[in-house]
């Protein structure tokens, strides 16, 4: 019986830590695009490149910073 208990409380805890990730509002999402894009990490094809925002992390809002961690993330 403890064992069931036992392996329901951590089927229960590990699903709840499976989904983690953050949902962005769709101007936060656009307001980021276009920070991007001023620093010059957006391609001629409107693409993001990831490798420019990862250097200029530091210069990124903390909204920007979030969304780009969890876009890594994936």
């Amino acid at each position: 019986m403890k064992t069931i208990l036992l392996s329901l409380i951590l089927t229960v805890s590990f699903s709840g830590l499976a989904d983690t990730r953050r949902e962005f509002d769709e101007n936060t999402e656009k307001k980021c695009h276009q920070e991007l894009k001023t620093m010059g990490c957006v391609k001629a094809n409107d693409q993001e490149s990831n490798d420019c925002s990862e250097k200029n992390k530091k210069k990124l809002s903390s909204t920007c910073l979030e969304i780009h961690e969890s876009r890594k993330q994936k």
